[in-house]
Order: C-alpha cells, then structure tokens, then sequence
C-alpha cells in the first residue's frame, strides 16, 4: 500500500486520484503519521465497500472490548456467574456504567451572569404568571 502526504493531496490531486485507480486503497499521511485511508469505489460499489470498512471498524472495536475484558479476568466468569451479575444488576435498578452511544446532538447548558456559568432551570410557583419576575 501506498502512502501519500495530505500535502500532495492538496498540491496535486489528479496525481493522487491516477495512483488510486492504480493502487486501489492509499494511506494519507500528516506529518508522517497516517491519517486516514483513500478507497477507490464508485456509484456501483459505494455502497459495498462502505459496508466492508464499517464490518471491519465493527471488528476492530470487539477485538478491543475482548482484550479488555481479558485483561480485568472477565474472560473468565462461568455462564452462570454472567447471569447472577445482571439478575443483581437489573434487581437493584443499576444503569450502566459506561453508557452507550448517544444520538443526537448533546443540550446545551443554560447559561446566565456575566461570567456565563451554568444554571438550574427556575421553577414557578403553582399559579405564577409564565413572564413575571420573581
């Protein structure tokens, strides 16, 4: 595989396009670390080789979470074990520790003062006018 400096991507691209249609997959390099990886596709295979790099990501990201756990002992607990842990778990009302992923972007926090800090949302009182002062 290839490596090409984000440099001459940017300086000569129909240089770097002609060696992908030849090579296929090129690495792109910052600084002399890579960065990312250019793939050739087009409109027929788009779609297959987007599949491909995220099974592959998919993988990757098991192949860690496995070493992890083998590296805590967890790749040790019995089946019977596993289970006793999240009959406890979900008994005592626990949420997971490491939350998935979320989706959407994040709220932000309200902000108030002159210094911008975060603030509590004020609550009215039953009965109070929506815009009156307090």
């Amino acid at each position: 595989m290839k490596f090409v400096a984000t440099r001459v991507l940017r300086i000569n691209p129909g240089e770097v396009w002609r060696l992908l249609e030849q090579e296929r997959d090129l690495v792109i390099t910052s600084n002399g670390k890579p960065v990312g990886v250019l793939t050739l596709a087009d409109e027929d295979s788009l779609e297959e080789v987007l599949a491909t790099l995220r099974q592959g990501r998919a993988q990757s990201a098991l192949a860690e979470i496995r070493r992890a756990a083998a590296g805590q002992g967890l790749d040790r607990l019995t089946q019977r074990r596993l289970q006793e842990i999240v009959q406890n778990t979900r008994r005592s009302g626990q949420s997971r520790q490491h939350a998935g992923p979320s989706y959407g972007p994040p709220k932000p926090p309200r902000r108030s003062g002159r210094r911008g800090k975060a603030v509590a949302p004020l609550e009215q009182a039953p009965g109070a006018a929506s815009g009156a002062r307090r």
